[in-house]
């Protein structure tokens, strides 16, 4: 019976002290684990997984380089986390120095969100540090920063060059009548094929060189050379202009541009001169408030015909634009354009006159689309033998192009004009119609 009692202790005592050992163990075991967790929870705190706060933190250790990576190698999924992977990405690389990072970053950025000013106007600022003048004029008007005429006179180069080149197909360059008969004193008359609408394709350049001494902190020297125009397989459609020019740029107190030149300007019709002679242009640029721009522009040329001297006479132009932002996303604009040829001639003596409304329209994912509408009027003073009415035309054109900012290569993006004209008028001769289409590439988007 003792025997009994102390082996029934004995298995108390054993089970007891296993008992203890799991206790123990079990303690230790749940004490490491909440360690674990806790040490868990405090290395995620010190060390982000999201790709964004890796890059913040290296920003604080000022390793802008391994931030950039990071950033970089970073795709995310919601468009919200690309424009905050966009935005650190932009502000490191120029805390970096990195400018052409800082560019590509805040140009996509532009195309995600047309509408928020603040991303415009960085990159306005990025593109200005580059030297890419008109890229950051274009993106500092839609976010309503443009600097002052001081600023843009102060910043503009001593010598620069400007290129451009299209290709365009038309239906109708000559502008020529598709009637096949028109009337003449009272007769039919039916037209050569040669004399009627025919469809061509051209190349339209053009390359201007200009040299701007500053002469002090409000003025410019000017002295210019450019040629342009239009070449066609058909030499009898070449159109092309050369000028010299020599003035001076001015901005006022009140932040008024003034653009003064003397020039002397030559024109060539299907390889042959056609004009020549000097000519004086003055211009005006003024900020209207923070969003707005008014310009005016007048010229008048002294042009004598070496083929023609009965069209030889003074030639005047005078137009007025003004353009306002309305949103970061959208710009429209108005003007209107006054012209008067006085020849030796009353048929070739003419008044015209048109007004002109457009748009242009920055939408998500970079595509941008200008739209203008013109409307022209023209009274020629005198009638012909063969026509004893006075001319009046009127002339509608519609022009719509289009740029995309994401496809851009060198400072340059590509650009797609569509134009239609049509005018009417009251001699069947000069009815016509032209359809072109132009592709090339533009510093302004």
């Amino acid at each position: 019976m003792i025997v009994r009692k102390a082996e029934d202790w004995v298995q108390v005592i054993m089970a007891t002290k296993r008992g203890a050992r799991f206790v123990w163990h079990g303690g230790i075991a749940i004490c490491l684990a909440v360690i674990m967790a806790g040490s868990s929870i405090a290395l995620a705190q010190e060390r982000p997984s999201d790709p964004y706060g890796r890059a913040i933190e290296r920003v604080a250790q000022q390793d802008f380089a391994g931030a950039i990576r990071i950033l970089e190698g970073w795709t995310p999924s919601q468009q919200g986390d690309e424009e905050r992977r966009l935005w650190a990405l932009a502000r490191i690389a120029l805390e970096a120095e990195d400018l052409p990072l800082a560019r590509r970053a805040l140009s996509r950025l532009v195309s995600l969100r047309p509408d928020e000013a603040r991303f415009r106007a960085e990159l306005a600022k990025v593109l200005t540090a580059l030297g890419e003048d008109e890229r950051a004029a274009y993106q500092a008007e839609f976010a309503g920063t443009a600097p002052t005429q001081r600023t843009v006179l102060a910043r503009e180069k001593t010598f620069s060059t400007r290129l451009s080149f299209a290709i365009v197909p038309q239906s109708n360059p000559a502008q020529r009548t598709d009637a096949e008969v028109i009337e003449v004193l009272g007769l039919p008359l039916r037209l050569a094929p040669g004399a009627r609408a025919q469809s061509a394709t051209g190349v339209r350049a053009s390359a201007t060189a200009l040299w701007s001494p500053r002469l002090n902190a409000t003025t410019r020297g000017k002295l210019s050379f450019g040629v342009s125009g239009q070449l066609y397989e058909d030499r009898a459609l070449n159109d092309v202009v050369a000028s010299a020019e020599i003035g001076l740029v001015h901005v006022t107190s009140g932040n008024l541009r003034i653009d003064g030149s003397l020039g002397y300007y030559h024109r060539w019709l299907a390889g042959a001169l056609y004009s020549r002679g000097p000519g004086v242009t003055l211009g005006f640029t003024k900020a209207i408030g923070t969003r707005g721009r008014f310009v005016a522009a007048f010229a008048t040329q002294w042009l004598d015909h070496p083929r023609g001297a009965v069209a030889d006479g003074p030639r005047s132009i005078g137009q007025l634009t003004y353009s306002h932002g309305i949103s970061s996303q959208t710009v429209v604009r108005a003007s209107t354009r006054f012209e008067r040829t006085e020849a030796k001639v009353d048929f070739l003596s003419v008044t015209a006159r048109e007004v002109g409304l457009g748009m242009t329209h920055a939408f998500r994912g970079g595509l941008i689309m200008g739209t203008d509408i013109l409307f022209r009027e023209a009274r020629y003073d005198g009638a012909t033998a063969l026509f004893p009415r006075a001319r009046e035309d009127r002339r509608s054109t519609l022009r719509v192009r289009l740029t995309h900012a994401d496809l851009s290569w060198k400072g340059f993006a590509p650009s797609l004009e569509l134009e239609v004209v049509r005018q009417k008028s009251n001699l069947p001769v000069n009815r016509f119609r032209n359809t072109a289409v132009s592709f090339g590439f533009t510093k302004s988007f």
